[in-house]
């Protein structure tokens, strides 16, 4: 882990190695048996927020029930109730009842193969943005760890050789099944926005790599090779915000995090976020929450 004053990033190499948790080739990582307090390398997730690394995160609650924060946003999470945090985002366990139980897997992007850009792996990416949940029914639920089980349960054969492509095949059809778990489109529909949704998609990784020093739409139009404007009017479209506003929405998310969850002073934000001065940082901020920096942190 970094150090105390700054946000922690969790990856692989931060996750309990034990008999109930799985590892293939450092990109995958499960267990159904996993402490909540050991998600950070032993920094507890209960005390102290997190910042998921070139990994995606998925966790199906089976009994017992938590409080989790996702983006600083927080959810119950209960029986059934299924929680996704992508690679950028922040994420801590902020309580959890004695019984609580969840299937915990990470997994690294490129790991199962399946085209960022696939109309259906967006339709997914684009609804954690907005809601990084969702519900399933007891018999989803029923189906999805039964394949859990089926995938622990082989790659915990030690003298088994095809681990990695075996891995990538059950997880291919969790992602695939994970599909029903989200609000139908029209399949027209899904096809005639599916070029501006792939320039979205590309847009909020490219903005979750350089959000902490670039801050213009011009910057990240130049990236995907169109012009600031043709961008800011195919993000609002697709997302129902424009180009701007996701790129403030991260710079401000690891603001608060930073002059919160890791007691950093005004001025370290500042220099870390890429500010010119702390006056200029100050009315940034305060521009977008109402409160001045400092303001916020004795909050």
């Amino acid at each position: 882990m970094e150090e105390d004053n700054v946000l922690r990033r969790l990856d692989f190499s931060h996750l309990p190695c034990d008999g109930n948790s799985v590892q293939v080739d450092g990109r995958l990582f499960i267990s159904d048996n996993i402490d909540p307090v050991e998600l950070s390398g032993g920094v507890p997730t209960m005390d102290f927020p997190v910042q998921i690394n070139d990994m995606t995160i998925v966790c199906l609650c089976l009994a017992g029930e938590a409080t989790v924060a996702v983006n600083l946003n927080e959810y119950r999470m209960v029986n059934g109730m299924m929680m996704f945090i992508l690679p950028g985002n922040i994420f801590q366990i902020k309580s959890s009842s004695s019984d609580f139980s969840f299937l915990f897997m990470a997994v690294a992007v490129d790991f199962i193969g399946v085209p960022a850009n696939a109309p259906f792996t967006m339709k997914i990416i684009k609804h954690i943005l907005s809601t990084p949940y969702c519900c399933l029914a007891p018999n989803e639920a029923e189906e999805f760890v039964a394949i859990y089980k089926m995938m622990k349960h082989k790659l915990m054969q030690s003298d088994f050789r095809y681990k990695k492509e075996v891995a990538a095949n059950y997880m291919s059809v969790m992602l695939y099944n994970s599909y029903l778990y989200f609000p139908e489109e029209s399949k027209a529909g899904a096809d005639a926005v599916s070029r501006q949704e792939d320039i979205f998609n590309k847009f909020i990784r490219a903005v979750e790599k350089n959000y902490m020093r670039e801050r213009n739409v011009k910057y990240y139009a130049d990236i995907l090779c169109i012009s600031p404007k043709y961008l800011s009017t195919v993000i609002h479209r697709v997302s129902g915000k424009y180009a701007t506003e996701w790129i403030d929405n991260y710079v401000i998310l690891e603001s608060k995090a930073l002059l919160r969850g890791c007691g950093m002073s005004v001025k370290e934000v500042c220099h870390k976020l890429n500010f010119p001065n702390q006056s200029f940082f100050a009315k940034y901020f305060k521009h977008h929450t109402g409160l001045t920096p400092r303001e916020y942190k004795n909050s």
